[in-house]
């Protein structure tokens, strides 16, 4: 404990102050005291600036007995970061679970008394509640989505940014993966496995251990093989579409994509019943990703107002995401291709999210331009791959305003190219209230 309150005082430049919560002991009243109270304090370390006294005298392996200082510790705290430690740490751990708290796990190669993350979910009464971070990064990511603020990494240029700023002028740039395994999932089906392996190859150059692509559907009518309950594995060979093919309610468009890590593009089976979400958040977990990129094409998944709204499909993946407890970021790449949006909704949707701090900033989807043209050329022109590379060259009706175009399905909503060449990022903290 002097270790860690050292370190957080030599920070410089730091936010907040030192705290300590001390062990002590109270004597009852006495005629040899006049009738007063004694109280033995125990002394706090030389780096401790707000001392706090107590009259708990338990710790250790009796630290989750009504007399321990544990309580004020995890009650009083909106976030708890678990470092490797023995009977102590345990029972703080422990009792902080049980009062249905969260937990952020930061072991590295260590444990708590001999016990592994595995361990604590096992304890665990809701499914998110035991959250683990492998890096510094991941750390600072899972804090920033518990206490609703920003990261201060680094990695993200948001100096000077607030909820009036142009969001697209807001950069965002992806945290170190170098070594990571990461799972990318397309949220709304369809074209999206598109969206998530063209981020996938965009990716391999930033030198992950592996990435997994992945599509969701509900209702899946061929007959695949289970890897797990909810996660099947498509035919090893790859078809070609051909143009006129019917891919509405299959999964041809993901036969389609290249074969990648662990036999992806996986499908995620959607349980109709939320009580079986829980059973795809564990196969997910047995999978061991480090981080989940969630992707959207189009932008229904964070505007109330879509045609589909946002709670169908898009929304109850990203609930199952959200529970797996590693760091997570959605990606909407070009908002408003789907035609399920007019501009003033999706202005409203990215103003709302910068307001809460969820929203990260914003990049070129030109990098996914040529796996886009290439695997969507044998769909109809208003699949959204096509609407996108269409945008990018200049193929169609332009407004009234000389800035937009007038996307060709749905609503026909008039879109500013701008909107449909970038890919917003999102810390969807802001998705996480209704756990499956």
């Amino acid at each position: 404990m002097e270790e860690a309150s050292r370190a957080f005082c030599e920070v410089s430049p730091r936010q907040g102050i030192c705290i300590g919560i001390l062990k002590g002991h109270t004597s009852p009243e006495s005629d040899d005291t006049g009738g007063a109270l004694v109280h033995t304090p125990s002394s706090p370390n030389d780096w401790v600036e707000l001392p706090i006294h107590t009259h708990l005298p338990l710790s250790g392996s009796r630290g989750r007995e009504h007399r321990s200082r544990n309580h004020i510790n995890v009650l009083s705290s909106d976030v708890l970061v678990a470092l490797p430690g023995g009977s102590g740490t345990y029972s703080e751990i422990t009792l902080r679970i049980d009062y249905g708290r969260q937990v952020i796990l930061f072991l590295g190669d260590g444990h708590i008394q001999g016990h592994n993350e595995e361990h604590f979910r096992s304890r665990s009464q809701r499914e998110g509640q035991v959250l683990t971070a492998k890096s510094a990064d991941e750390l600072e990511l899972l804090l920033s989505q518990a206490l609703g603020v920003r990261p201060t990494t680094p990695q993200q240029d948001i100096s000077g940014q607030g909820p009036d700023a142009d969001p697209l002028d807001q950069t965002f740039v992806f945290p170190d993966i170098r070594g990571k395994s990461v799972l990318i999932v397309g949220v709304g089906g369809g074209c999206d496995i598109i969206s998530a392996f063209a981020l996938a190859e965009m990716l391999r150059s930033r030198e992950p251990a592996r990435v997994v692509y992945a599509n969701t559907k509900t209702r899946i009518r061929e007959r695949l093989n289970h890897k797990s309950a909810h996660i099947l594995e498509l035919p090893p060979e790859r078809i070609c579409l051909s143009p006129g093919m019917h891919t509405h309610g299959t999964t041809l468009i993901d036969q389609s994509v290249p074969r990648g890590a662990d036999g992806c593009p996986l499908i995620l089976r959607l349980p109709e019943e939320e009580s079986q979400c829980t059973q795809l958040v564990d196969e997910i977990r047995q999978m061991s990703f480090d981080m989940i990129l969630s992707v959207d094409t189009g932008a229904d998944s964070i505007v109330a107002e879509a045609t589909s709204g946002p709670q169908g499909r898009d929304q109850r993946m990203m609930n199952v995401l959200g529970s797996v407890g590693c760091p997570w970021l959605h990606i909407i790449v070009a908002p408003g291709c789907d035609g399920e949006t007019t501009l003033p909704q999706l202005q409203s949707a990215v103003r709302e999210l910068q307001s809460s701090s969820s929203y990260m900033g914003c990049f070129s989807i030109e990098p996914l331009l040529p796996t886009l043209r290439e695997l969507a050329a044998p769909l109809k022109r208003k699949r959204t791959p096509n609407i996108i590379a269409d945008a990018f060259a200049g193929s169609f009706h332009v407004a009234a305003d000389g800035t937009s175009v007038v996307v060709p399905r749905g609503t026909r909503p008039a879109i500013p190219k701008k909107w449909l060449s970038v890919a917003l990022v999102v810390r969807p903290m802001t998705f996480k209230a209704q756990q499956p």
